[in-house]
C-alpha cells in the first residue's frame, strides 16, 4: 500500500522496491501494489482489507507511514 503518487517520495520508494526485487530475480505483481494517502486510516484499512480478501494473499503488507500501519490493524 504506497502513499500518493504526485509525492516523489512515493515514487522514490516504489521505484526502489521495484529495482530490488527485479535484482533478486522477484516478480512484481502489480496487482498486489494498491494506492491510498499518507495518514488514511480508513483508506489503509480498506486497501488492507483488499489484500487480504484475495485467494492469493500477500506474504506482507507494507504502509507508507505509521498511521496508515493503525488503520490496516483495524
Amino acid at each position: 500500500i504506497h502513499g500518493d503518487t504526485n509525492s516523489s517520495v512515493t515514487r522514490t520508494r516504489l521505484e526502489a522496491f521495484r529495482s530490488t526485487l527485479s535484482q533478486h530475480g522477484i516478480p512484481v505483481n502489480e496487482d498486489l501494489i494498491l494506492p491510498s494517502s499518507y495518514l488514511d486510516l480508513n483508506t489503509s484499512a480498506a486497501k488492507t482489507r483488499e489484500l487480504l480478501s484475495l485467494s492469493l494473499r500477500p506474504d506482507c503488507i507494507l504502509y507508507p507511514d505509521d498511521t496508515a500501519l493503525l488503520g490496516g490493524c483495524v
